[in-house]
């Protein structure tokens, strides 16, 4: 008998996942750090944490290579907008008395200017899903208190990245 273009199975929709993208995010920050601070002996005083956090918005581009059925591996960087509220947690003693503590939290200033560049390897657990790890080195700038320090370091994270549509495609990861 004669087929029809009616008769022939229909493709499977399939992402594709080679090359060069860019994207935009909004979210919400969270950063908590544990810095190391001499005060120069000053009444003792030491940094006992320092915590972030705010709305931000991030500028991304990259590139990704599908390598095999259901392996990709990229490379991206990102730019961060927004800032985040910092806060400083100070103890120490006073007069030289090692028992006797100083607490103090109080907001300090914000984190702002972040930047960061980039490696994942992602599992294709469908044609449209893929589950990734990525890593890489970030820095970011503290504006605080008439200072300016360059905070800076690896990263380690994961995610999940979904095709929405032709060249559309939803992204949820933490660092």
């Amino acid at each position: 008998g004669y087929g029809s273009v009616k008769d022939a199975p229909l493709a499977a929709p399939q992402a594709n996942w080679n090359g060069l993208y860019i994207g935009a995010a909004v979210g919400y920050g969270i950063a908590t750090t544990e810095p190391s601070v001499d005060f120069g002996g000053y009444a003792g005083l030491s940094v006992d944490g320092l915590s972030s956090e705010g709305f931000q918005g991030t500028l991304t581009i990259g590139y990704d290579r599908q390598v095999h059925h259901n392996w990709v591996i990229g490379v991206f960087g990102d730019y961060t907008l927004g800032e985040l509220e910092t806060d400083i947690s100070l103890t120490g003693s006073i007069d030289g008395e090692k028992f006797q503590k100083l607490g103090i939290s109080a907001g300090l200033g914000e984190i702002t200017d972040s930047w960061a560049i980039g490696a994942r390897i992602g599992y294709l657990h469908s044609c449209c899903t893929m589950w990734y790890v990525a890593g890489g080195y970030a820095q970011a700038d503290l504006e605080a208190l008439e200072i300016s320090k360059t905070m800076d370091g690896w990263f380690i994270g994961g995610g999940v990245e979904q095709q929405l549509s032709g060249n559309l495609f939803l992204k949820l990861d933490y660092r």
